[in-house]
């Protein structure tokens, strides 16, 4: 087995993380005529990544381990039972940061070597593997880096999204074609995804443009190598170089020689031609690009330098009107904008001639928190409003750019807060449908009281944001009651209701059966009586629920059982006796009468008498509760009480537990039952009425069953 002295992971390591652009065509194109004969040998490599790509002695890439991922899965599947229900790979085998959307399903049988037998995988998983290489061959930045393997099925399988390093390509100094080509391959469709032949043409073509050098670090010096013997270039052979190249200094951008820039650009500037300098800085390549637009893409403070030393016109325009500050902002580099500002560049300039985003919008677009603090001193509004309504901290929010979005709050941008969207929702709405706890709090820290005041109560399209985040669902529920916890602290109305459920934050608590989220409310100082538009109490909703940790909350907070009921069901039954326990003798008085509407007597007398449990009776007739006789029809299923140990007219066969049903009503104080002994003479009051059993009811054991008889 050849040897090979390094891989490209090493090389980036080496050279501080990235690659010059002439590395990357280069790498890139051996990459994909390598991959492009696998496949066409019918092999699909499957472990794209920076560790598998080696470099042998004279600099060429070389891809390693294909296949390999395949014959370790084949080796592990054996081991495991076929009803498996695993929902993707083992992180042993493919690596998550690289795995294409349709590699994540579930296995329904073992991958193979060879493509055409595998599920799911084809050559065009590859080509996303290779898009994720490209990522981090370009920014330095692992893909997904941060997160789990979980998180990146998420947002790859569910959320159809590319790697969010994506959006930083654009600062190293690639061709618009090779940025979209890298796009393309992260496409969650397979078939819309590039060939390896077609991506191998483009790096070629690309290569076609620049001077050959040694692939060695970002800050190669091609004048040096670009000559014979080492011999340094003279005055007259760089202006040379400008006639017979055009964009020469686009070149000495793209391949990070900040030496070669300053000194092309002094030269010029020496011969006092002050057209050849302008030319110089005004020309653009074919992808419409000035030479100070691909520094601050590049993202390299020093190449910016030495060109703002001698262009007056920091805010030039390239083909789609946006200044260089832009490429900047996208890049992440806090030191290119520095430079520019510090030449005056128009931070509050709106691209598109005033119909686009403002640049605080695109650095809060792509989450670059030092970028944001440079413009916000800088003077840019931190409130400012793009023409939908939207915020830059909305973006940012929206994004998840939490740090982003503390730098605006931090520097003014409080007020935002209270800024509804198009869509009529706040940053603070934004917050809490992204679980963003630390920001809420951070807001409330540095947020003047009126400013809290303003925003606080704002309702959304489904309620305040106190509602949003009692309802929360179950996943995030820790998240949510931070939140809650937050908001009424700061004097969140306990009273708002979402729409259109009428629900408070008790209430959706309540509801969801979530007693740590009652208690925290409860500890706020919020009424445990609290009403709703429907003139409910969180007290009626948890026992419609049948929320039954919520229940003794509640009532231990001094909920009032005895106000007026609407709309209650039969699940309500089972509690009505705990209500009963903690009532007062002169609450059980009120029972007779009519209180307020319907009061629990009247709710029991409306409820069919079987439904009532035994233990329920016996608890109002020791209160001295006495509900009308109840009502025997034929066919009517019946049980002796509990409390029966002697009837009557004996047990004539039956027993304490039987169960039978009426079969003739002799009259009021005696019926005829027809048990399985046979039938039996029984008095009314010997006798409750039971839930007869029909197709498709629930049903539990008793407590005192260990193990039923069949």
């Amino acid at each position: 087995m050849d040897r090979y002295p390094g891989s490209v992971q090493e090389e980036m390591r080496q050279n501080g993380g990235r690659l010059t652009l002439e590395q990357i065509l280069r790498y890139g194109a051996d990459i994909a005529r390598g991959v492009a004969e696998l496949h066409a040998a019918g092999i699909v490599c499957m472990s794209i990544k920076p560790s598998n790509i080696l470099l042998d002695a004279n600099g060429h890439a070389v891809v390693s381990d294909y296949g390999l991922s395949a014959i370790l899965k084949n080796l592990t599947s054996r081991k495991v039972p076929d009803d498996s229900n695993t929902s993707g790979m083992d992180a042993t085998v493919l690596s998550p940061n690289y795995t294409a959307p349709e590699a994540w399903g579930p296995l329904k049988k073992s991958l193979n070597l060879f493509w055409d037998s595998a599920n799911g995988i084809s050559p065009e998983s590859d080509a996303w593997s290779f898009g994720c290489t490209l990522v981090e061959m370009c920014t330095g930045a692992v893909p997904w880096t941060g997160l789990s393997a979980e998180d990146i099925y998420k947002s790859v399988v569910k959320e159809k999204k590319p790697p969010p390093q994506y959006s930083r390509v654009v600062g190293v100094g690639l061709p618009g074609e090779l940025w979209k080509m890298i796009g393309d391959c992260l496409q969650f469709r397979a078939s819309r995804r590039p060939s390896f032949q077609d991506m191998l043409k483009t790096f070629l073509r690309h290569l076609l443009e620049i001077p050959r050098s040694p692939p060695a670090s970002p800050e190669n010096d091609i004048t040096n190598v670009s000559l014979p013997n080492g011999v340094e270039p003279s005055r007259t052979s760089m202006l040379d170089l400008v006639h017979d190249n055009p964009n020469a200094l686009h070149h000495l951008v793209c391949e990070g020689n900040a030496a070669g820039v300053r000194d092309l650009l002094a030269e010029a500037a020496s011969t006092g031609n002050s057209s050849l300098i302008r030319s110089l800085l005004e020309a653009q390549n074919t992808d419409g690009y000035t030479a100070l637009h691909l520094a601050c893409r590049r993202g390299s403070a020093e190449l910016v330098e030495a060109i703002v030393a001698y262009q007056e016109n920091v805010d030039i325009l390239d083909k789609d009107e946006s200044p260089p500050i832009v490429f900047a902002l996208a890049a992440g580099s806090p030191q290119c904008v520095r430079a520019l500002i510090r030449r005056s560049a128009n931070v509050n300039s709106m691209l598109r001639e005033g119909l686009g985003p403002s640049l605080a919008h695109i650095c809060a677009h792509h989450g670059q928190p030092e970028c944001m603090q440079e413009l916000l001193m800088a003077g840019v509004d931190p409130n400012a409003v793009d023409g939908d309504g939207e915020s830059i901290l909305h973006i940012a929010v929206t994004k998840r750019y939490t740090d982003c979005a503390i730098v605006i709050l931090e520097n003014g941008g409080c007020s935002s807060m209270s800024i509804p969207n198009s869509q009529n929702k706040t940053p603070l709405h934004l917050c809490i449908e992204t679980w963003n706890a630390s920001l809420v709090k951070r807001w409330v820290e540095v947020a003047s009281k009126e400013q809290i005041v303003e925003a606080v109560d704002v309702p959304s399209p489904v309620g305040t944001a106190l509602c949003m985040a009692a309802a929360l669902k179950k996943e995030h529920e820790k998240e949510g009651r931070e939140l809650v916890r937050i908001l009424l602290a700061v004097g969140a109305d306990p009273t708002a209701q979402d729409d259109p459920h009428c629900r408070t934050a008790l209430h959706t608590a309540a509801m969801i059966n979530d007693a740590e989220l009652v208690k925290i409310i409860l500890d706020a100082g919020v009424d445990v009586n609290i009403r709703n538009a429907q003139n409910t109490t969180p007290l009626h909703v948890a026992l419609n629920r049948g929320a039954n940790s919520c229940v003794g909350l509640l009532l231990a907070a001094g909920a009032d059982c005895n106000l007026q009921l609407c709309d209650c069901v039969k699940t309500m039954v089972p509690w009505v006796s705990l209500c009963y326990a903690n009532f007062s003798q002169h609450m059980f008085s009120s029972l007779n009468i009519n209180f307020r509407g319907w009061t629990l007597r009247d709710f029991l007398e409306r409820l069919p008498r079987e439904w009532i449990s035994e233990e329920l009776m016996e608890k109002l007739e020791d209160k001295g509760v006495h509900l009308s006789p109840t009502i025997y029809e034929v066919a009517d299923w019946v049980k002796f009480r509990r409390t029966v140990t002697s009837p009557d007219f004996g047990w004539q066969g039956a027993g304490p537990k039987s169960i039978g049903f009426v079969q003739s009503i002799v009259d009021n104080d005696h019926l005829i039952v027809s048990f399985c002994s046979g039938e039996a003479r029984v008095l009314t009051s010997e006798v409750i009425k039971v839930i007869p059993l029909n197709r498709g009811q629930h049903v539990q054991l008793k407590a005192d069953i260990l193990e039923p008889r069949c």
